[in-house]
Formats: structure tokens, C-alpha cells, sequence
């Protein structure tokens, strides 16, 4: 929660820090924040660390619906930004057999 709320008050390094500074056991929770992590990342122009934690917690296969495909997708994105095509492509072949209610396929 505390990470959270430095990132809205545009405090990214500061909620950086307050993550990485967790230890955590389970691995969901360590998939959530490694969730938070890939997004602060990005939003802190640290493409590859954003990168490399996003696709710990998509690999880890412990976020559920919404919240994995929308960081599938997320990862995917950023991949193809920085033109890595072969990388994404796998991760948009695994959404689009898998589109959530109130997504849409072209999106």
C-alpha cells in the first residue's frame, strides 16, 4: 500500500525502493510485487527492469484473470516497443486464446 501511494504521488524511486526492500515468502504475493515492480519500472523509463519483472510474475503462473492477462499484456507491449518482436509475439498468441470478459481482441 505504502508503494502504491509514493507512485501517486509520483514518488517512483521511493516505492521502488519500498518494494525491492520486501522479503516475501509466498509466491503469490511475490508475483504481485513483482507485478508493482515492472510497472514502476516502466513508468520510470527502467525498460529492462521493468522487463525482467514482468515476465517473473507472468512466467510464475500465479496471477489470476484479469490481473495476469492485463500483465501479459503489459509485457508484451513493452517487448514490442523495443522492437523485440520475437519475445512478444508468443506472449500476444497466449491473449489472444484468452481475452476477458470486457476486453477487447483488437485492443
Amino acid at each position: 500500500q505504502r508503494a502504491h501511494n509514493l507512485a501517486q504521488e509520483e514518488k517512483l524511486k521511493e516505492a521502488i525502493s519500498s518494494l525491492e526492500a520486501m522479503e516475501l515468502s509466498r509466491g503469490y504475493d511475490q508475483a504481485y510485487v513483482a507485478r508493482m515492480l515492472g510497472i514502476f519500472y516502466w513508468q520510470n523509463e527502467q525498460t529492462q527492469a521493468a522487463i525482467k519483472q514482468l515476465e517473473l510474475a507472468v512466467n510464475s503462473g500465479l496471477l489470476q484473470d484479469e490481473q495476469a492477462w492485463q500483465t501479459r499484456k503489459m509485457l508484451a507491449d513493452i517487448l514490442l516497443n523495443e522492437q523485440r518482436f520475437s519475445k512478444a509475439l508468443p506472449h500476444y498468441y497466449a491473449l489472444s486464446k484468452n481475452i476477458p470478459k470486457g476486453q477487447k481482441a483488437h485492443e
